[in-house]
């Protein structure tokens, strides 16, 4: 067999003898021309064939294919993502034995792209190119997993997916992960699922519930653990399994000093796990634990659970008759919180529940006929 250079030339004669004759021969000649230079690596040689290609048999049989050797180009050889995508994106869409490999550059190229932009600083173009890509991959992902090598495109997709708050994409990814690589079921990965299933606009608690206890019961030691209880907490707390949901709040909360260094992390752990157990006994009318861990969120917290808290902390201070600690609570509610929705239901009740607001609205103080 000659060599590529000579099967060029030889195929470059044959289009000139067949350009006027049978164009459909000369096409395929000028076809096998293109890919004998790209298999030579004369890829600035490629591309003019490949120009003229399309520039003459626009609709010839090849023309996906061609489509692709001119997306590499672009995009593989030159680096110039822009002009790549589309070729990719077209090829892509037409049957031939390039259409998979151009899909998975496709992909490739979006992300080199946002990547670029984001070096520019130029994040919303980099996060929709980074969606973009995402979604390629996941269409790939669904369709044609052989095509893929490893579990990397898919772990990529799903971290994308979650930065982009696209949970149901990220949960197909993730799911299609384990499903194909099952050692890539990590504490992280099952975690992580738990977290999005719990989280959806329309959660799954059945779901997380499932990922969750997988969690507990594969993985006691590791660091994810505590974040793992507090997750199915708030998940059995929000399927009314109110009795295991308290027992895990409660392990969160004693867990917590001894495994998160971190203060911040930490005392914002234990305050949610708090929050959570203060309405839990509120709605149980337990008024002393609510007063107790109400009054701590009431005090360390802020934005609209400072101002809930607050508001219950009153009506369980008022429900042990402690009617002056009530009325300080509410003060500091009215004070912090006026626009607040708990704080216009403090200023609605007061009268009935025998308290006057100041007329500037920040003070409240019993009715002096109502016992203290």
């Amino acid at each position: 067999m000659s060599c590529p250079h000579r099967r060029a030339e030889r195929c470059g004669q044959f289009v000139e003898r067949y350009a006027k004759a049978d164009p459909k021969t000369a096409a395929e000649f000028l076809y096998r021309k293109g890919a004998c230079e790209f298999e030579t690596g004369r890829y600035d040689a490629m591309f003019q064939t490949f120009q003229r290609y399309f520039k003459q048999f626009k609709e010839g049989s090849h023309k996906g294919d061609v489509l692709y050797f001119l997306a590499w180009y672009y995009g593989e050889h030159k680096k110039q993502y822009e002009a790549a995508i589309p070729l990719y994106a077209l090829c892509a869409d037409i049957p031939g034995r390039y259409a998979l490999r151009a899909r998975v550059l496709l992909a490739h190229t979006y992300h080199r792209l946002g990547k670029e932009r984001l070096a520019e600083k130029k994040q919303a173009e980099a996060n929709e190119l980074f969606g973009k890509a995402a979604e390629t991959f996941l269409t790939l992902i669904r369709n044609n997993p052989e095509v893929l090598s490893g579990p990397n495109e898919y772990l990529w997709t799903a971290a994308t997916f979650r930065e982009l708050g696209r949970k149901a994409d990220a949960i197909a990814a993730y799911e299609a992960l384990i499903a194909r690589f099952p050692k890539q079921a990590t504490p992280e990965v099952i975690y992580t699922l738990g977290d999005l299933y719990l989280n959806l606009p329309k959660p799954n608690y059945a779901r997380a519930e499932a990922y969750f206890r997988d969690f507990l019961k594969r993985f006691p030691d590791h660091k994810y653990l505590i974040w793992a209880k507090f997750g199915l907490a708030e998940t059995l707390k929000a399927s009314g399994k109110d009795k295991e949901a308290w027992e895990l709040y409660q392990q969160v909360e004693r867990l917590a000093p001894h495994v998160l260094d971190n203060p911040t992390v930490r005392d914002g752990l234990v305050l949610r796990a708090q929050l959570q157990m203060g309405r839990m006994a509120f709605e149980d009318k337990n008024w002393e634990f609510a007063r107790r861990y109400l009054l701590r969120i009431g005090y360390l917290a802020g934005g609209q659970e400072g101002a809930e808290a607050l508001y219950k902390a009153g009506v369980a201070s008022l429900q042990l008759k402690m009617r002056k600690p009530a009325a300080t609570v509410w003060a500091r509610l009215l004070r912090l919180y006026p626009k607040s929705s708990w704080a216009a239901r403090i200023r609605k009740e007061a009268p009935r529940l025998g308290f006057r607001i100041a007329p500037d609205g920040k003070s409240i103080e019993p009715l002096a006929n109502e016992k203290s």
